[in-house]
């Protein structure tokens, strides 16, 4: 994309039901880290990802994502967890490394 193209800007929820809708069993928290929506973080808990090696979570959520990246985020940080990794996080567990 040219310099000077704009990203159109896409709000938290539309980029939460996109996710959800590729993984539908998925918790999904989501942060404009600029307000100007196009920088984003995801935090993404998926019952598909236990097993799934750090590189196969976050191609499923790149994958979700794809038109968007092209269109309307400029930058995306995904953190993955396993729903064991999840409920620690959620009981604000300091030793979960957030992938």
């Amino acid at each position: 994309m040219p310099e000077s193209e704009e990203y159109m800007q896409i709000s938290n929820q539309e980029i939460e039901a996109i996710v959800r809708k590729r993984l539908p069993n998925s918790e999904v928290l989501v942060q404009d880290m600029t307000g100007t929506g196009d920088h984003f973080q995801l935090v993404v808990m998926d019952p598909s990802f236990e097993g799934m090696s750090l590189v196969g979570q976050h191609r499923l959520v790149m994958g979700a994502l794809s038109e968007q990246l092209e269109e309307a985020v400029h930058a995306v940080q995904i953190k993955t967890l396993t729903p064991r990794k999840w409920q620690e996080y959620q009981n604000g567990g300091t030793n979960v490394r957030i992938s």
